[in-house]
């Protein structure tokens, strides 16, 4: 199992004030503390199979990946991804970190889905107002019988 740096922003789960002793915690207490704190960080690791992955099923685990990168940053949702990975190409290794190429590709796809979803919302947001528009303006709609006519007869079936 690979591990797991603390990325840029992330805060740690206990920082001392001035030095390992400053809380009355030991260094090794300390150490101990953040080992088991990223032990237990799984949502900054997402994993994708094609091989044995599924995109309806799937929930980004190792036991359950995804099938595709493109689901994984769908369900991460936002900026800043989790690390992703995928089958490994190498012998006795089960995972690898995604390729940064292939990163980008999937990124970009993400953004253009994004932009669609966006676009679609809008649209629909727009439709609904129209449609309460015309609602209104259809509640507003009386019908008269017009007095120059003649009174208007109901017409049997022969």
């Amino acid at each position: 199992m690979q591990s797991r740096c603390r990325g840029a922003g992330e805060p740690l789960a206990a920082e001392p004030a001035a030095g390992p002793g400053a809380r009355g915690v030991s260094a090794a207490a300390m150490s101990a503390l953040l080992i088991q704190e990223a032990g237990e960080l799984g949502l900054g690791e997402m994993y994708v199979s094609e091989r044995e992955g599924c995109d309806c099923t799937g929930d980004g685990t190792e036991k359950k990946p995804f099938k595709t990168a493109l689901k994984a940053l769908m369900t991460a949702g936002k900026e800043p991804f989790p690390t992703i990975y995928v089958d490994s190409q190498k012998e006795n290794e089960r995972w690898d970190v995604i390729s940064k190429s292939q990163m980008k590709s999937v990124k970009k796809t993400w953004h253009r889905e994004q932009m669609k979803h966006e676009a679609r919302e809008k649209k629909e947001a727009e439709d609904s107002l129209r449609r309460e528009k015309n609602l209104e303006e259809a509640k507003k709609i009386t019908i008269k019988n017009d007095p120059s006519l003649p009174e208007p007869k109901c017409v049997s079936e022969i």
